[in-house]
Formats: C-alpha cells, structure tokens, sequence
C-alpha cells in the first residue's frame, strides 16, 4: 500500500509531530504467533518448497500485516494510539474510515508489548481476525494509471489518488476503491499502480474503471491524459484465516476501548456474512 500522501497529510490531521505510516508486518504478543502458523500451513497447501515463490507469495498473503504508526519519542505513543483511535477507530456506516489522503482502511491498535487488560486484548485479537477476513476478500485490478501523486491546476492542491479516491459509488454514495497499491511492472522506468477493491464491489469497480478517463477528461480537460497509460489487469485471492485468543492479566493502562461492542458493530451492519460470525465465535 502506498503511504506518500498520509504521510504528507498524517502530522497536519492528527496534530502528533513526527507520526508516520508504514505498510509492513506488524507483531502483536499473544495474537499474532497464531496469524504466522495459519500463514505458513496456507503455504504449505500450495507448495512444499518454502524457498518457491508461490510458498514465499502465499505466506505473506495470509502474514498478519497492516499499516503501522511511528511517533519519534515513546511518550508520544498513548496520544497517538489515543488520538488514532478517536478519529479513524469505528466504521462509518459499515464503511471503513477515511484517512486524511482519502483512503479508506482498519485500524489495528497494537502495542509493542502485551495487552494487559481482558477485554482490550479481546477486542484487538477480532479486529485483527476481521482485518485479514477483509484482506482475503478484497482485489486488487491493476490499473493503467500512472503518476498518481502529481497534481493539475484544476484539482484545487489535491493530488490524482486524493480525487480519484474521493469518488463514490452513484447509486449507494459508498465508496469503491480503498487504497493504491503499486503493480507489477516490466518498464522499471515507470511506476504503476493498482486499486484494492472490496470483492461485493469488483464489478462494480471494473466497470468504473473503464469508464474513468472519460469522465475526468469531461470534468478535467486533456491534462488527464498525464495520469493514464495503456494496461490494465486484474487479480484476485480468496480464503480466510484465524487465530486463537489469549489470556493476560489486567492493566487499566490498556483499556483503550470505551465501547465493548466497537467490532460487533460490523457485524450488525451486515458487513460480514454468517460464516465470519461463527469464525470470530470460535
């Protein structure tokens, strides 16, 4: 996932000097042990030989990553978790947040020790559950965009990705795309990009692909043309993947969470179907 324009704009939403986004690995004590031998038996399913890359490309699929926060001094953290929390913690009418470069992504509250406290731990460890459920679910179409974070007079200081993943969805005003990620490749000269897509929206999203360029030339004029090359295709992944829930002793200083229910909300928002209820109830 691509983190230039969070990171230009993170500092300025948040008000936390120094914080920064990273998408990576990420290590959770206690939950995410369970995630790397889920990610590994995943792999082992395609292929024996772990130096392959379809055993390599088939674990990191299913490896517990996400975008990760830095601050540069620890004090900092709690706010930070604090803050991060407040804005960007809860959906919005099912939808994930939307982060301050227009993408829309999970938050996952780690810490870089355990959780000690019950029902924080509870809690991270389903949306962590949720988080790679969703990821599986999701597809990425490689696009024939290119120079994503440059920007024309008409965009009013807005870059190509911020106004491209502003649009919405016409007939339900929800969003299509949720984040660029850069595609494979074979001109090391150029850099191109792909969209992540939530699989019940792909159709949808192809179609509104195609036709984009036509609708940004009407709206924006010939200097479109600097955002688009001549490629475009599409991959998927489906499948899910689970951890087991571990028990620590209570801290107050991680209770992060003043909703006991903030996950289940996704569930009565119908985000997810019957088989993820049973799979987080397991």
């Amino acid at each position: 996932q691509d983190m230039v324009i969070l990171n230009r704009k993170l500092e300025e939403a948040t008000g936390i000097p120094g914080i920064e986004a990273s998408y990576q690995n990420v290590h959770q004590t206690g939950i995410t042990a369970d995630f790397w031998k889920m990610a590994n038996n995943k792999a082992s399913m395609v292929t024996k030989d772990k130096m392959s890359r379809e055993y390599i490309r088939t674990k990191y699929l299913w490896a517990p990553n996400a975008v990760a926060f830095y601050v540069p001094k620890r004090e900092l953290v709690p706010l930070a978790r604090k803050k991060l929390l407040h804005d960007y913690g809860k959906p919005l009418k099912g939808e994930d947040p939307i982060w301050p470069d227009a993408s829309s992504m999970r938050l996952l509250p780690l810490k870089g020790a355990a959780i000690r406290n019950d029902k924080t731990n509870e809690i991270v460890r389903k949306h962590m559950v949720y988080h790679n459920w969703m990821k599986a679910n999701e597809n990425t179409i490689n696009t024939n965009m290119i120079n994503i974070h440059d920007s024309i007079e008409a965009f009013n200081g807005k870059t190509f990705s911020e106004i491209f993943l502003e649009m919405e969805d016409k007939d339900t005003g929800t969003k299509l795309f949720s984040h660029f990620n850069r595609a494979w490749n074979n001109d090391p000269r150029k850099t191109k990009w792909g969209l992540s897509v939530k699989a019940n929206v792909i159709t949808k999203a192809e179609q509104t692909i195609q036709q984009m360029k036509d609708i940004l030339f009407e709206n924006y004029g010939p200097e479109i043309d600097a955002f688009f090359d001549d490629e475009q295709t599409r991959m998927s992944y489906w499948d899910a993947v689970q951890g087991k829930p571990k028990q620590f002793s209570q801290e107050d200083d991680d209770n992060w969470f003043e909703d006991e229910d903030d996950i289940d909300e996704l569930v009565k928002e119908g985000i997810v179907d019957t088989s993820f209820i049973q799979f987080l109830s397991g």
